[in-house]
């Protein structure tokens, strides 16, 4: 089971949880499934600190990274 089909599964079953993808994969087609199966959010591991706690704060804000 990949990323996205957990959030997929756990989107269902735990309404109102929020999810960010935390990912490699700097691939549209991946985005837009993690979006459209639940997730809030989406950001690349080469993120810096400072855009991790920013993403987290736009999600707990209503927001989509």
């Amino acid at each position: 089971m990949d990323g996205i089909e957990f959030v997929r599964q756990m989107a269902e079953r735990k309404k109102g949880i929020q999810f960010m993808m935390y990912t490699v994969y700097d691939d549209d087609k991946r985005i837009f499934d993690a979006l459209r199966f639940g997730a809030s959010g989406f950001l690349l591991k080469n993120s810096s600190p400072d855009e991790i706690v920013a993403a987290v704060r736009e999600i707990h804000d209503g927001g989509h990274p």
